[in-house]
């Protein structure tokens, strides 16, 4: 879809500059409009929480957790 293509457009460059916390954004986001249960919202779920983590954003896990209810 065009959202997916501008979320991965956004994440090249969120990792190309370095700033980890857009970078979990644009992971959460993608995690929200995938299927349920699939593989693709898996990985963006795991990977929104590890970048949160590393940066320290209480809220924002609070926000990847309530996608895994």
């Amino acid at each position: 879809s065009k959202a997916l293509r501008s979320f991965r457009k956004g994440l090249a460059q969120a990792q190309s500059s370095g700033f980890i916390w857009d970078e979990g954004l644009l992971h959460l986001q993608m995690a929200r409009i995938a299927e349920p249960g699939s593989d693709e919202r898996d990985a963006a779920v795991a990977k929104a929480t590890r970048l949160f983590m590393e940066v320290g954003s209480a809220q924002d896990l609070e926000r990847v957790a309530a996608l895994e209810v």
